[in-house]
């Protein structure tokens, strides 16, 4: 709230001076009559602006001076021969009409979360399917960032050659000090793979190298090579 609230006061407590400069240079310089000048009863509502905004400058720059991470990594037997299914969605949060959103948050079912997740596709020689999470967030201190990290919950599963990854994390019970979440899959070499049928403006944050748009292609198979990821040939 501090930091919307500075964010008025900035666009008043900048706005101002710079209205009283534009003023200022059209009668100076232009031919244009302007007779409009700034009433000095503005001063006390621009002082106690520039405080507000100062502030919160620096308590958001307060607030996201200490730094902490956490990284963990679920190896799942597969089958390169099957036909790998990424779903980047799980808990239904496609109905929009439903989500409220302030800033880089969204409301949904009374909780909080961020769309700051990131699913990185990588080739890998081995056989098994690995799956590397790493979660980070800022704080006032370690101590509160390494507490708001442990409050994120990340939502992702794998069943029936199916790996399910929310494209929202819950912050949990935290203020958003710059969470976010870096999934790094690594593909066994020769999988096939085939994308969920949801839109593709739940795989905004989804990245595989040498492809390009590979995320808009429903029904079309793609498979990992050493390369990364290229259109299935048969």
């Amino acid at each position: 709230l501090l930091g919307y609230l500075g964010a008025m006061a900035g666009i008043f407590a900048i706005g101002i001076p710079m209205l009283g400069i534009t003023l200022f240079l059209a009668r100076k310089f232009t031919p244009i009559k302007v007779n409009y000048r700034l009433n000095g009863n503005l001063f006390i509502p621009w002082l106690i602006s520039m405080g507000i905004f100062t502030g919160a400058t620096l308590k958001t720059i307060s607030d996201y001076q200490a730094h902490s991470t956490a990284s963990y990594s679920n190896t799942y037997d597969f089958n390169p021969e099957e036909t790998l299914t990424l779903d980047f969605d799980k808990k239904g949060y496609e109905d929009y009409m439903n989500i409220f959103q302030l800033g880089h948050l969204k409301f949904y079912d009374n909780k909080a979360f961020s769309e700051y997740v990131s699913t990185h596709l990588v080739p890998s020689k081995d056989k098994a399917l690995v799956l590397e999470t790493e979660i980070e967030s800022r704080g006032s201190s370690r101590k509160v960032a390494d507490k708001y990290v442990e409050n994120i919950k990340v939502d992702y599963s794998y069943e029936n050659n199916k790996v399910t990854m929310a494209q929202l994390f819950e912050i949990g019970k935290s203020k958003f000090r710059g969470q976010e979440v870096y999934h790094t899959l690594h593909i066994p070499v020769g999988t096939k793979i085939q994308w969920d049928h949801r839109p593709q403006s739940f795989r905004w944050n989804t990245f595989a190298d040498e492809v390009t748009w590979h995320d808009r292609y429903h029904n079309k198979l793609w498979e990992m090579t050493e390369e990364g990821l290229i259109p299935f040939k048969k």
